[in-house]
């Protein structure tokens, strides 16, 4: 899986990321011609510092 996670703004430059948590999940995937099959993801929670949004709303963060 995921250990670690890193967050840039649209040119480029890193951002402050703080991971919180993060844990395994299994989600069932349906198929047509078979029974459900499962899906192994991690899942992450995290705050980045996105510095000043502009005044559109929101950022982009890559």
């Amino acid at each position: 899986g995921v250990w670690s996670l890193a967050a840039k703004d649209a040119a480029g430059n890193p951002l402050a990321l703080q991971e919180i948590a993060r844990s395994e999940k299994t989600f069932p995937v349906h198929d047509l011609q078979a029974r459900p099959w499962p899906f192994h993801a991690d899942r992450h929670l995290v705050y980045v510092d996105v510095g000043e949004v502009p005044g559109g709303g929101y950022k982009t963060v890559r």
